[in-house]
């Protein structure tokens, strides 16, 4: 068993390394196959099919391909324990395997036919495949079978119901089943959420059905992520041509992403089965990032018609996000002559010919990115020179021997 990894991609050979050192193979295989990854690595280009390919295509710079000798001497390993008992090869995230370990898996796959092994790879359906190829040449294979896993229904959230919270939560599988769409993962993270003792109420929405949600959504593909966090900032479903304007993407994309997102059990009539997605996903972007898309969307809308409310509400939103204590994007200058920036405030001034410090209620509070906060201990019996004073609560500044503190 063995299984591919984001951080592991640029890794040769990190997935069928894996596979060799697999406690149910007899030790020789294990220590010969390490002796073979030792110097089984040469410097070549990217085989033609590969999405990995350099700047000059399959010809250009690459790292490292396997060499022929060992593509052959590890696929005769495993054909020759093949003969004495059935070999079971199952690699889980093959999206996200190295292109070395998938040119292994191309070379035995041709091999294999009449041979007792089984190659089981499993991979995230994508809008963008990232080795069209590969799947191109694996599918050539006349012992390839393509097989579609399809979500939980009804009667398979009932028996998780009542295998982990009795026969009485039986009744709880239509809930369910609206609340995650089937998805193995959120039905699984539901049951945790419930209390152990008898169900009463409504089905408890916690931080495992959250969880669940935000690793489902980060696991999906990027377009389609880009496309649910879309629709988080608007609030509400949304066409594709309106998704397409709004992120900037080709006419094509939003619909796609939003086959994914439903066939995931994430979404339901276009848009999120529960409130806590839409919103979690949100508050895990930049502030500015998140600002722009709301000013983006309330612009859209009201070029497009849309109800006076919903486009303030974005423009409010957009607002809350640069005035946010945690976010650290400064308000634009404003341009000589021209309106005050989006999100600006007028700060008092000292009138002509006023001299001396404004007193204490009028002075401009430093905005709140320039704040620096003081931790000062007061002791019980202290005079008030070492007191903060109400300014000094405001903008972090403190004055007489506290300031020194």
């Amino acid at each position: 068993m063995a299984a591919g990894s984001p951080l592991e991609r640029e890794f040769p050979l990190g997935v069928v390394r894996q596979l060799f050192q697999s406690p149910l193979l007899p030790p020789e295989i294990v220590t010969e196959a390490a002796r073979l990854f030792e110097d089984g690595l040469d410097p070549a280009p990217d085989p033609a099919w590969s999405a990995h390919a350099g700047p000059g295509g399959p010809g250009g710079p690459a790292a490292v391909r396997p060499a022929p000798h060992l593509l052959h001497r590890l696929s005769s390993l495993l054909l020759e324990y093949a003969r004495h008992t059935p070999v079971l090869l199952a690699v889980d995230d093959r999206q996200d395997a190295d292109v070395q370990s998938l040119e292994f898996l191309l070379y035995l796959t041709r091999r294999t036919r009449g041979a007792r092994i089984l190659t089981v790879l499993c991979a995230r359906e994508n809008m963008t495949p990232t080795d069209p190829f590969f799947e191109v040449e694996l599918a050539s294979r006349p012992n390839h079978e393509r097989v579609r896993l399809g979500l939980f229904g009804h009667e398979a959230i009932a028996d998780l119901l009542a295998e982990r919270l009795g026969d009485s939560a039986r009744r709880r599988a239509a809930e369910v089943y609206e609340l995650t769409g089937g998805n193995p993962l959120l039905v699984r993270a539901v049951i945790d959420d419930q209390p152990r003792a008898e169900p009463t109420g409504t089905l408890v929405v916690g931080e495992s059905y959250r969880r669940g949600v935000m690793n489902c959504l980060h696991r999906i593909d990027p377009l389609a992520l880009r496309v649910a966090r879309g629709v988080a900032a608007l609030g509400r479903p949304a066409g594709t041509a309106m998704l397409a304007e709004l992120l900037l993407l080709a006419n094509d994309s939003p619909a796609r992403a939003l086959y994914l997102l439903h066939a995931a059990g994430l979404f339901r009539g276009g848009g999120f089965r529960h409130p806590s997605g839409g919103g979690d996903l949100l508050a895990a972007m930049r502030p500015a990032e998140l600002a722009a898309l709301h000013r983006r969307a309330a612009e859209l809308l009201h070029t497009r018609g849309g109800a006076e409310t919903h486009v303030a509400e974005q423009y409010r939103a957009a607002e809350g996000q640069m005035r946010a204590p945690w976010s650290t994007e400064r308000t634009p200058a404003p341009v000589p002559g021209g309106p005050p920036p989006h999100g600006s405030r007028d700060v008092p001034r000292p009138a002509a010919g006023q001299s001396g410090p404004a007193p204490e209620g009028d002075r401009p509070v430093a905005p709140a990115d320039d704040i620096v906060i003081q931790c000062v201990p007061v002791l019980p019996g202290a005079d008030e020179e070492v007191r903060p004073t109400a300014r000094g609560r405001r903008t972090g500044c403190l004055r007489g021997r506290a300031a020194a503190t």
